[in-house]
């Protein structure tokens, strides 16, 4: 199976939202409330003028859309970029994740060859975990009920 990757762009809005509102998105994110739309265009909005540094890709193997994966500077560190990988809710737990994520670091360190990745996953998130373990992400420490 061949997976595409391409930029995000405005046209994406209304599906990463619905992706990211998803009671299955949400169960285990950093915030785990529902966004509502305004507030969501005022982001995206934003996100999108950064993506030329910060990448923002949707992933699909037409004619579906797998899901989205965005790399955003850390506050924490400089040169560190952390990860916001969302799967389709219909195609969870298909093994697709996998392919995303592993397609998502090549292209990142196309563009930033010398930066560090890190994500935030919930404790309670075995899915996740056992992902981003398989590729090879080792846990530096640990901060509320996330994982770093």
């Amino acid at each position: 199976m061949t997976i595409l990757a391409r930029s995000a762009t405005l046209a994406d809005s209304e599906l990463v939202l619905e992706w990211r509102n998803h009671e299955k998105s949400r169960k285990y994110s950093t915030n785990n409330q529902v966004i509502n739309m305004a507030e969501h265009e005022k982001w995206y909005r934003n996100r999108i003028k950064q993506i030329e540094d910060q990448s923002f890709w949707i992933f699909a193997n037409e004619p579906s859309k797998l899901g989205y994966v965005r790399f955003d500077r850390s506050i924490d560190s400089r040169n560190t970029f952390e990860i916001s990988i969302c799967i389709n809710p219909d195609f969870q737990n298909q093994g697709h994740g996998k392919d995303v994520l592993a397609r998502s670091i090549r292209l990142h360190f196309e563009k930033h060859p010398t930066s560090k990745i890190i994500a935030r996953v919930s404790r309670n998130n075995f899915s996740s975990l056992s992902l981003f373990t398989k590729a090879n992400f080792i846990e530096k420490n640990s901060l509320d009920d996330f994982y770093v």
